[in-house]
């Protein structure tokens, strides 16, 4: 299955990479690299760094079986 994960690089989009291509999933997906890390990110996923998450998805949609939006936009939660 085609698979497009936003957050791809994130704790939980990482996990849930590496499970679906243990699986045999085709996984591609995005990250801005705020919270997440490139190195959390298998090989053998497609990766493309900074792309706002339906930018990059509106090019591939008629290929995909499956959409995971993790991404999230972090907050400051305590100020200097």
């Amino acid at each position: 299955m085609k698979l497009y994960i936003t957050g791809i690089a994130g704790f939980i989009g990482s996990h849930l990479d590496d499970a679906c291509i243990a699986r045999g999933d085709e996984v591609s997906g995005n990250d801005s690299l705020i919270c997440g890390d490139r190195t959390n990110v298998p090989a053998k996923a497609k990766f493309k760094a900074c792309l706002p998450g339906w930018a990059a998805i509106r090019f591939i949609k008629d290929e995909l079986k499956g959409i995971v939006f993790l991404c999230i936009q972090p907050r400051r939660l305590m100020r200097d």
